[in-house]
């Protein structure tokens, strides 16, 4: 996993999961959300 200075910072970060949406603040590399030291798969929506 890369660094956390090396990850695309997105604030409010909107993301879809099977129980809706949400706002989430964290970081993103490539299609992969990274939040609280967890990785979560979902859907980034730009």
């Amino acid at each position: 996993m890369q660094k956390k200075d090396e990850w695309t910072k997105l604030e409010n970060v909107p993301f879809k999961s099977l129980k809706g949406a949400y706002n989430v603040q964290g970081g993103a590399i490539d299609n992969k959300i990274y939040v609280l030291g967890g990785e979560m798969n979902f859907i980034v929506i730009m």
